[in-house]
């Protein structure tokens, strides 16, 4: 009989999965995909079971969602460090005319553009930030044009029930993520709390860091996990698991709710 495949270090090198890869911590024998945000086996097929995975439906339309949504956050501030380009003359008087109102009007559409955008991502932070429904988004621009009819921004600024979940869910939230981890690379400790959710009737675990910051203490939410009825060695994997992407070298202390609970850490 077969032995069982182990995940491969050298997978997390190749151009093709690097960018989505992680070693499962609680299991040698499978992977995790950063984009899906799910685990898979590799125990029967090996390479091929990612290989597999990247080329699913599912997989790529996240792949290609996140990278769009990501280059939307990014391109404001990029554009500002673009090289503004340099306009020659042109023989004929007229013809640079021309050219000059192009390169203008190119300008303007440009810069407004880039307006739009800002604006809808502060809307989308101004909804979370108050908690808000996206539902009731549904035809804010109406408003918006009604309040400033002569706005050039607000012509062209839509931001519906559908294009914030996206803003927030494949660019700002990875976004956000990105900075918190590279904060995270002083020391730090994590610390959980696990407590009963009425809602749904399951137990929550709630992951925090608190680290030194700006001068200060800081302490931050990093992750939610549903644990439903679980032993502790559940809540161990499901903890390892959810705190895969920070440097365990950096970690002072995990903090536990008294000494007599969660002795599996």
């Amino acid at each position: 009989m077969a032995g069982k495949c182990i995940f491969n270090n050298a997978w997390l090198e190749m151009p093709a999965y690097k960018m989505w890869l992680q070693r499962n911590v609680s299991d040698v024998h499978s992977a995790r995909c950063t984009i899906c945000y799910k685990n898979f086996s590799v125990a029967s097929m090996g390479k091929s079971a990612v290989k597999s995975h990247a080329k699913s439906r599912k997989h790529i339309d996240l792949q290609s969602t996140r990278r769009t949504s990501m280059n939307v956050v990014r391109s404001y501030s990029n554009d500002k460090n673009t090289p503004e380009s340099i306009c020659k003359p042109q023989d004929s008087p007229s013809l640079f005319a021309a050219s000059s109102t192009s390169n203008i009007g190119n300008i303007e559409s440009h810069v407004v553009k880039n307006d739009v955008l800002a604006a809808e991502i502060l809307w989308t932070l101004k909804t979370l930030k108050n908690h808000g429904s996206y539902k009731a988004n549904e035809d804010i621009e109406k408003m918006f044009n009604r309040m400033f009819p002569d706005s050039a921004i607000v012509s062209k600024f839509s931001c519906r029930e559908k294009k914030p979940a996206y803003y927030a869910a494949y660019g700002i939230a990875p976004y956000l993520e990105n900075l918190l981890q590279e904060n995270l690379n002083t020391k730090n400790f994590v610390l959980f709390d696990e407590s009963l959710n009425i809602m749904r009737q399951e137990k929550q675990m709630d992951v925090h860091v608190r680290y030194w910051h700006q001068n200060r203490v800081s302490t931050i939410y990093f992750n939610s996990v549903f644990l439903g009825h679980s032993r502790s060695s559940d809540i161990f994997e499901e903890f390892i698991s959810t705190i895969a992407k920070l440097k365990f070298s950096k970690t002072i202390q995990i903090l536990m709710d008294r000494p007599n609970v969660n002795w599996k850490f």
